[in-house]
């Protein structure tokens, strides 16, 4: 009778071992799937954005003249393809432009100030392409929802007024305007 149990007991361990390959196999499987599937969405944008790119090149760059009466989106294009910048740099640029102020923004605030200076991201989802074109520049970028949206990881110092050396004599009434002032 032990001898029956012990060999249950091996049995079922080959069993489990087998079952855990099994297991590790189907999670190996399921993580090459869901980067599949990133690879394709991101062909999928790519390919919406070839065929912008390609629509707006193959239209008449138009000349000073005509850009009063052109549509401003692709005048902005053309422009941007004539002077070598792919259309992502000028979203992506102009982007950083934006969040200058420090003021975090929503992809939707972003779309709109961007439309208003003429610049469409386009594709079928207009604000994921946009955090495609975003997200990568993690040096630049960041995002946090709970905090407001996008904003810039560098901003730019503003100093305040108590930084400022103080300008030598200055006085009022006798007394000197910074107190702390030798």
């Amino acid at each position: 009778m032990g001898t029956l149990s012990s060999q249950i007991s091996e049995e079922r361990r080959k069993l489990e071992s087998v079952v855990e390959s099994h297991r590790t196999r189907i999670r190996a499987s399921n993580e090459a799937i869901r980067e599949a599937e990133d690879r394709l969405s991101k062909l999928k944008q790519l390919e919406d954005l070839h065929h912008q790119l390609f629509l707006a090149a193959s239209a008449p760059i138009p000349d000073a003249e005509d850009a009063a009466i052109a549509d401003l989106q692709a005048y902005a294009e053309a422009a941007v393809q004539k002077a070598g910048q792919s259309k992502k740099d000028l979203i992506v640029g102009t982007v950083e432009r934006i969040l200058m102020d420090g003021k975090r923004r929503t992809t939707k605030e972003l779309l709109a100030e961007l439309s208003q200076q003429g610049i469409e991201v386009g594709g079928a989802d207009p604000g994921n392409n946009l955090a495609a074109y975003l997200s990568p520049q993690k040096e630049r970028f960041n995002s946090d929802r709970k905090r407001g949206g996008w904003g810039l990881n560098n901003l730019p110092k503003k100093g305040s007024p108590d930084d400022a050396s103080p300008p030598s004599g200055l006085r009022l009434n006798g007394a000197s305007k910074f107190p702390h002032a030798a």
